[in-house]
């Protein structure tokens, strides 16, 4: 979505053709058989900053998700299907979709629908917040909190854990940052 004039604004551009979405390629012509989906541009993208822009898989922004209207049923992602289609080496499918009521039943429908068809699926979706945006926002946070302590307010804190609130909630935030994708 978009913001204009203080309201959200998420619409179609007319003409647009959603079997092409944003990605990003293995780098240097490596073959991989992963691919990484999130919901949306900004998504996949800061899923990559948190893995230290690794591009060793594909990286695939569905172009949104649809949302049924009451029985109707979820509807595959235009996009995922395409990319598959063309880079068939894949059979492992990640997905890291959003962590509201729409995404997530959408990805138990995706992993359903992949897995049989083959594909080995995982769903992660992000642990701190609404998507992975927000998950790179906190790690970002964390680092710049960790920068502003001096390094002898940490060395206190470590030998004496004396009034040192602060410093722990930091390293908890930190602690679950990094333990989603096993950053160090």
């Amino acid at each position: 979505g978009t913001w204009v004039c203080e309201k959200p604004f998420k619409g179609e551009v007319e003409g647009s053709v959603k079997h092409y979405s944003f990605c990003l390629k293995p780098a240097n012509e490596i073959e991989s058989n992963k691919i990484i989906v999130a919901e949306s541009a900004i998504d996949i993208l800061s899923v990559a900053s948190l893995r230290n822009n690794k591009l060793d898989c594909h990286y695939l922004s569905t172009g949104g998700i649809y949302k049924p209207k009451d029985n109707c049923t979820i509807k595959f992602p235009v996009a995922l299907g395409n990319y598959l289609q063309n880079n068939t080496s894949i059979t492992k499918v990640i997905l890291c979709l959003d962590n509201d009521d729409v995404c997530r039943n959408a990805s138990k429908f995706i992993k359903s629908q992949l897995e049989d068809r083959g594909y080995a699926v995982s769903d992660y979706p992000p642990t701190i917040g609404k998507d992975y945006n927000d998950m790179l926002m906190a790690k970002i946070a964390v680092m710049e909190q960790e920068i502003e302590l001096t390094t002898k307010q940490k060395r206190f804190c470590e030998e004496y854990a004396v009034g040192c609130k602060y410093y722990l909630f930091i390293s908890f935030l930190k602690i679950r940052v990094y333990n989603a994708f096993g950053w160090k």
